[in-house]
């Protein structure tokens, strides 16, 4: 598990990640307990940890998805404190919300999508990309 730099998330203690065929918005959950001993970290979490950063899963180096922090619950204990952290999928957003119903698109020839999708995304995030090969245009 990795904050969206690259720097891995060293103090997790359990996570789940749930994804399924019907329902494109996955789900990501996990706890991770910082101990008394390392107070200093403490800080550095609760900022990494805040809502809408993102966070990414790799097994054997491999990606298996990046999901925005939705909550993040915090409990302070004898042990030190532990965070539990409710993370979906960057669609997350685009399903809940409504694009502008007034957006259209008049094209005299062929034009490409990529610039009209994105600027129906526009609201959401201004980060959005789009791949596609030459053979997709």
């Amino acid at each position: 598990m990795h904050f969206f730099d690259g720097e891995q998330i060293r103090a997790w203690e359990s996570f789940s990640l749930t994804d399924t065929y019907t329902d494109p918005i996955g789900t990501l959950e996990f706890t991770l307990t910082i101990p008394r001993s390392a107070r200093h970290q403490i800080d550095y979490y609760r900022e990494r940890l805040e809502k809408g950063q993102l966070v990414t899963i790799k097994v054997d180096g491999v990606s298996q998805g990046a999901f925005l922090i939705l909550t993040r619950a915090s409990t302070c204990g004898r042990d030190g404190v532990q965070y539990k952290v409710a993370c979906v999928s960057p669609l997350h957003t685009l399903y809940q919300g409504s694009v502008d119903p007034d957006l259209t698109l008049h094209s005299e020839n062929d034009a490409s999508l990529a610039s009209f999708i994105l600027s129906a995304f526009a609201p959401f995030s201004d980060t959005w990309a789009i791949a596609s090969d030459s053979s997709a245009n």
